[in-house]
C-alpha cells in the first residue's frame, strides 16, 4: 500500500479493497495463526482509512465466510460444496465495493 496510497492521494481519489475472512473479527479453534493474521487485515484498513481520511480514497475489507475454493477441499472441513460461497459471488461483492461509495474502513461481510 506504501506504494499506491501516494499516486491515489495525488489524483484525489482511489478504492483498496482487501480481503480477510469471517474469522478476522471472530476466533476459532485451530485456526489461531489464520485468524490472527486476518484480525490484522481488519486493524490495517481501519487505521490506513484514518490516515487517508478527507483525501478521497476508500479503503475496505472484505470477510468472506467459507468460499468453494482449493484451500478449503484440501483443509477438510466437512463442509459439502453446496454450503460454500460461490467464488463469483464473493468476487460481484468486492466489485461493488470498488465504486467506493460506502464509508472509508468498513468491513463487508459476504456470507450468502
Amino acid at each position: 500500500m506504501r506504494h499506491v496510497i501516494p499516486v491515489m492521494r495525488k489524483q484525489g481519489k482511489g478504492v483498496i479493497i482487501n480481503i480477510s475472512s469471517g474469522l478476522g473479527v471472530s476466533g476459532e479453534a485451530n485456526f489461531s495463526a489464520y485468524c490472527a493474521s486476518k484480525f490484522g487485515v481488519v486493524g490495517l484498513t481501519q487505521s490506513v482509512a484514518d490516515e487517508t481520511a478527507n483525501t478521497g480514497l476508500r479503503i475496505y475489507a472484505v470477510l468472506p465466510g467459507a468460499v468453494n475454493t482449493k484451500l478449503n477441499w484440501d483443509l477438510h472441513l466437512g463442509m459439502a460444496p453446496s454450503e460454500l460461497l460461490a467464488p463469483e459471488h464473493v468476487a460481484k461483492r468486492i466489485y461493488g465495493l470498488a465504486e467506493g461509495k460506502r464509508k472509508s474502513g468498513q468491513s463487508v461481510t459476504v456470507y450468502s
